[in-house]
Order: structure tokens, then sequence, then C-alpha cells
């Protein structure tokens, strides 16, 4: 099994390139979403700022668990997650607990999450990593939902330019999200999962 990381800001287009290619070559990719790993409200020790759960810091992830899991489906065993569902043209809105689902292992493994290229121990298994770029001011206007009205002041500007941004540099391709459209970025990182022998498919859409 190969494994490529989408990495990248809120609201980038992460979601919707994994859909692309889970879409459109269903039997290839499978995907794990770095927040369906994200630790529950009732866990002791959660990063917070003024007494709000922090859900933008490396440490909300239950690195342990992805690891695990991981690990797991590279040795062609099944996994059950629990995941929110985080198709980008799905209201998920009503959705108020993670739901339970089986994984296969499959030939091209995702890794789709904004820290998804910070974790050092998970870097090294990587295949191919992308990150997708996107100004401060789309980003903002793509994410719509806040824990409180300055938590994008207090907590996702200052996670993003910590902990998101400097991780481009571990990136094999960036894309310009500003200027590329998802179906250009699709057909990008299919050409270069061909070039690199780590798929033979189609990039036709």
């Amino acid at each position: 099994m190969k494994i490529i990381a989408i990495a990248g800001g809120s609201g980038a287009g992460k979601s919707t390139l994994t859909y692309e290619l889970i879409d459109h070559h269903p039997n290839i990719f499978e995907v794990l979403h770095l927040d369906d790993y994200q630790k529950l409200r009732t866990e002791s020790g959660l990063p917070r700022v003024k007494e709000v759960i922090n859900f933008d810091h490396p440490d909300i992830i239950n690195w342990s668990d992805m690891i695990r899991d991981i690990k797991a489906l590279s040795k062609k065993q099944s996994v059950c997650i629990f995941t929110w569902g985080n198709r980008p043209d799905i209201d998920n809105s009503s959705i108020t607990k993670r739901f339970e689902r089986t994984m296969n292992p499959k030939e091209i493994l995702i890794i789709d999450g904004y820290l998804s290229l910070w974790n050092s121990k998970l870097r090294p298994s990587y295949d191919r990593k992308y990150f997708l770029e996107l100004t401060e001011t789309e980003r903002l206007k793509r994410r719509t939902k806040f824990l409180y009205s300055e938590y994008k002041n207090d907590v996702l500007i200052p996670m993003h330019n910590k902990y998101i941004e400097p991780t481009k540099n571990y990136a094999d391709l960036i894309f310009d999200s500003n200027e590329l459209s998802p179906a250009q970025i699709y057909t990008k990182v299919i050409n270069d999962l061909q070039e690199k022998k780590l798929c033979k498919i189609s990039a036709d859409i």
C-alpha cells in the first residue's frame, strides 16, 4: 500500500481533492481524515484558549491511534474507525456524533488533514506529500463555523501560522488553490502519481 498526504489550511480544498480521487477511482483510493482522530471533548488535558478547546492545535489529535490504524492497513488488515463524515459536498450539520465505518486496505491511502505533514513520525511513511495553499482572506471566507466570535483571531490564524504553514516545506508539490480549480489540482496529482509510478490510472474526469 502506498500512502500520500494532502495538507493545507482550513478551506484550502483538501477534502475536495480527496473525494475527487476517491469518486473517480474508488477501487484505488481510501482515506483517513485527521478530524476523525480528534480527542473527545470529555478527555482531560485538551489544548485550550480562553478556556475553549483549541481544535487547531496538534495536541488535539490522537496520533497514536492514527499511526496504529495506518500500520494495520499497511499490513492489509481492515480497521474500524469512527468518522464525522467529511464530504465537502454534503451538509454534515445534522451529524452530532461520529458513526462507525470499516475500512479495507486499498492501493493508495490518503491522509487528509490540516496537520498531516506536521507529525515527524508520520512523514517518513508517505510516498508523496501535497500541500494546498490558499490566501488567509479566502480561508476565513470558506470557514464559516467558529466556537466563538474571536476564535479565528485567537486560534485559527496563529495556529495556521505556527503549525500548518511551515509544513509546506515538507511537501513534494504545492498547489495554489487561488489559481487552480479543483479539477486542475486533481489532474496534476494523478499525473504526478503516474510519473512517480505510484499508480496506473487515468486523469480523465
